[in-house]
């Protein structure tokens, strides 16, 4: 079962998906929450930047969604050819402009 932390403050407005899959839109409903709610813009963050992140920024635009993408709140581990850092760094790069914009959680109006 999926437990959120209490520092997220979430209320009782909130969903929980349970994915299995890079795509956070693959075989969940989250489109359909999304669209149910007029939703327009989405800001992505979260674990694992080559994989869920890029994916899911991909997917998001493709649906037709603004997406925001904070540059210094996703996050990876090293591979074998590439520190995270570096990792991080070439998919903000890749991402920006053609499926997000970027931006730094300092500057995003949350």
């Amino acid at each position: 079962m999926t437990q959120l932390i209490s520092e997220l403050k979430m209320g009782n407005h909130y969903h929980i998906l349970e994915k299995q899959y890079p795509n956070c839109f693959r075989e969940t409903n989250l489109h359909k929450i999304l669209t149910e709610l007029k939703v327009e813009e989405l800001v992505i963050a979260g674990m694992k930047t080559e994989y869920c992140i890029d994916t899911t920024v991909r997917a998001a635009a493709d649906l037709g969604f603004n997406v925001s993408l904070i540059s210094d709140a996703h996050t990876t581990f090293d591979s074998e050819q590439l520190s995270a850092q570096q990792i991080i760094m070439h998919h903000n790069s890749m991402l920006n402009g053609a499926f997000a914009k970027l931006t730094t959680s300092a500057e995003f109006n949350f």
